[in-house]
């Protein structure tokens, strides 16, 4: 968050008094933007793996504006946070602002950590920019001012034979054309057209630029010159670091595929128990101790790939079949990266804390797009879990 401290005073100095008349709803946009290109700080921010330059998160906008427009004498301040939120988004419309993608034309703007910028679009210009020369183009044009006082002979035949003398003149002998002369009469050589084409890069390469950059952060982020004690880098997947850095849903979450997501029972029965006791109407059976034997079947789930628990007399057996379960074969955190993920959790201490909290994130990304999403959801739910008062003696 930014802070607003001086906001007011600046604001309120540089402000001035509009009277009512014509055009004053355009005195006061251009003001409002004027004050908002000042002012609004802009930073450099990293979204996922990339760091943007000279941005500034949709949340801070909103907060800057708004003492701009409370600070305003012509507006008052009973303008609300919400009416400033629409502001921002003519900003988007009208393209004052632009995401850090380019998007600007639309007014989905939400008060939110997305990154915006301003425009850097500028009119267009009357005339060319200066280029560099090119020398394989003739420069020795001449301007059509120049073309109309040149005199053109008034009968071409004339020409026609004042070149023929000249040619028999070379032929007798008493006059040879000299070696520059029989060369500028050559017809010059077609200029072959130059086409830039960009390179395109391959899977490959896209994965291994990816792989790359995350390992180089994590070195930086521990102080490492190198990974070779704590892990094999060599079989970092550059493609799971792109996927879970590329696919994630409006919740925060990495999307898989149906085959390699949670099965649906487990799904079900993580959302009944993150809303219990508001989440029983979930089609799942519902009896006395019904949310201990949920949270049986999920740690068993965890532990197993599968559920041990079975229904209860009181339950309907047709629904058996929704415990069936995907054997697991190594843990969430996997047995290659288990050396990293120890190191880094040596390093929570207090005055490690944030440089350990970097480091897990950033090592997270190294896991399969699967792992990573069945332990974020698995880490909501203890978050869910721990923190309602109805499941207090869930352990026991």
């Amino acid at each position: 968050m930014i802070k607003t401290s001086n906001i007011t005073s600046d604001v309120s100095n540089n402000a001035r008094k509009i009277t009512p008349g014509p055009y004053r709803a355009t005195k006061l946009w251009n003001e409002i933007v004027h004050q908002f290109r000042d002012g609004m700080p802009c930073r450099r921010h990293r979204r996922h793996l990339k760091m943007y330059n000279s941005c500034f998160p949709a949340n801070d906008a909103v907060d800057f504006l708004h003492e701009i427009l409370k600070s305003n004498h012509n507006i008052g301040k009973d303008v609300t946070r919400q009416q400033t939120l629409q502001l921002l988004r003519k900003f988007l419309k009208n393209h004052i602002i632009e995401d850090i993608n380019g998007k600007w034309g639309s007014e989905n703007l939400v008060d939110d950590s997305h990154l915006y910028r301003f425009s850097g679009h500028l009119m267009p210009a009357n005339r060319q920019p200066l280029s560099t020369v090119n020398e394989n183009v003739n420069h020795n044009r001449v301007s059509k001012k120049l073309k109309s006082k040149i005199k053109e002979p008034k009968n071409k035949k004339e020409t026609k034979k004042q070149e023929s003398d000249r040619e028999s003149t070379c032929s007798s002998g008493s006059l040879t054309p000299s070696p520059a002369r029989r060369f500028s009469m050559r017809p010059l050589p077609p200029v072959p057209q130059c086409k830039v084409e960009p390179r395109v890069l391959t899977e490959q390469e896209e994965d291994k630029v990816w792989k790359d950059i995350v390992l180089q952060r994590i070195k930086k982020s521990m102080n490492l010159k190198s990974l070779e004690n704590l892990m094999q880098t060599q079989d970092i997947n550059g493609g799971w670091v792109k996927h879970n850095a590329t696919k994630v849903g409006k919740s925060g979450v990495v999307q898989v595929s149906i085959d390699e997501d949670l099965p649906y029972w487990a799904l079900s029965a993580m959302t009944c128990l993150a809303n219990w006791p508001n989440g029983k109407d979930t089609g799942l059976p519902c009896y006395r101790g019904f949310e201990h034997d949920v949270f049986k079947a999920i740690c068993d789930f965890y532990c197993y790939g599968r559920s041990t628990t079975k229904p209860t007399n009181q339950s309907n057996h047709s629904d058996q079949h929704i415990y069936s379960s995907i054997k697991t074969s190594e843990p969430l955190l996997t047995y290659d990266l288990y050396e990293l993920f120890t190191n880094i959790l040596c390093m929570a201490r207090p005055e490690t804390k944030e440089v350990a909290i970097e480091c897990l994130q950033l090592c997270l990304m190294l896991l399969p797009p699967s792992n990573r999403r069945k332990l974020h959801l698995l880490l909501r739910l203890m978050a869910k879990v721990s923190g309602n008062p109805h499941l207090t003696n869930m352990s026991k």
